[in-house]
């Protein structure tokens, strides 16, 4: 059984997402809907040669979200040439678990558990230490001897960074996020703009069921079981003709659902996961032996927290 650790935020977190439209290329994303390719290939920067993040190993930690964030805005900053290197998965993880804390009756913080965290805790530690990168980072990668202060329980107290050294160590700078709240074809037409704009979405599905935990190849639809895991979606190809594609670009921006639904077989999703090159399966583009997998519509529909952050070399 591989970890998951995504919490879903909190239904009141959910209804103010609409204030979080703050991000400032969203006008131009949306922009491309009228210039919208057949696929994108973001992807190609994946591998750590060309500043991508790879496909990372979260282990037997509930670090799926520092995981699939962390390769997400790695990714981007490969894309427009200012990467530096891997975001740390686990310093991410840390500092949103340390936002997390409450204070406790006698003042003192609760302790910080292997619990997983939620998208909105993760952009609070953006926000609050930035993010180290992983070459700097003695806990990365994620490991129950350098996380947890009794490594054999692992419900023991996980071992914290200076929250000074997380934010001075941050080479980047955090300018916002954006969550996809939208529904049905006008979600897909967002998810579509965005992949085509060279950024990437991280997402929130089901993965403790059967068809995720056992897949080696192929097209995933819809999961079984609780959303509980956070993932990084790359990019989309459709396998149809260009006539068609113009059809279904038209049915997504009139909101026609039924043509959208029916064209929409030919449409495609490239993710990446966070349990290493053995889970998964492979891809030209990226270079990857492992780690990937493709879904369809049926996917992306049921995904959660769609989010978009915008990250830049500080």
């Amino acid at each position: 059984m591989f970890f998951r650790g995504h919490i879903p935020d909190h239904p009141a977190v959910i209804s103010k997402r609409r204030g979080l439209h703050l991000y400032s290329a969203f006008s131009a994303i949306m922009a491309l809907v009228a210039s919208l390719p057949m696929q994108t290939t973001n992807r190609a920067n994946l591998s750590a040669a060309k500043g991508g993040p790879g496909v990372l190993n979260q282990g037997p930690t509930g670090s799926c979200e520092g995981h699939g964030h962390a390769s997400a805005c790695t990714l981007r900053l490969a894309n427009t040439g200012q990467s530096k290197g891997l975001i740390s998965p686990v310093a991410l993880y840390l500092g949103a678990l340390m936002c997390d804390s409450t204070v406790q009756p006698d003042g003192t913080l609760s302790p910080v558990l292997d619990t997983g965290t939620t998208p909105s805790s993760i952009q609070t530690a953006w926000g609050t230490f930035g993010a180290r990168l992983a070459a700097n980072d003695t806990q990365y990668p994620a490991n129950p001897a350098t996380l947890y202060k009794d490594p054999s329980d692992q419900s023991s107290v996980l071992i914290l960074p200076a929250p000074e050294t997380l934010y001075a160590d941050s080479p980047y700078r955090y300018n916002g996020a954006y969550f996809i709240i939208a529904n049905g074809t006008v979600a897909l037409l967002q998810a579509l703009s965005t992949l085509a704009s060279g950024r990437t979405i991280t997402d929130a599905i089901p993965a403790s069921g059967a068809e995720f935990q056992s897949y080696s190849g192929g097209i995933l639809g819809a999961l079984s079981g609780p959303t509980d895991h956070c993932n990084h979606i790359l990019d989309y190809e459709w396998l149809g003709s260009s006539a068609d594609w113009l059809s279904f670009v038209t049915a997504l921006t009139q909101g026609n659902t039924s043509q959208a639904a029916s064209l929409g077989v030919n449409l495609i999703f490239h993710c990446v996961n966070s349990w290493g090159l053995t889970w998964g399966e492979g891809d030209a583009v990226s270079g990857m032996t492992g780690g990937l997998y493709r879904a369809n519509q049926d996917y992306l529909n049921q995904a959660q927290s769609l989010l978009v952050v915008d990250i830049q070399a500080a």
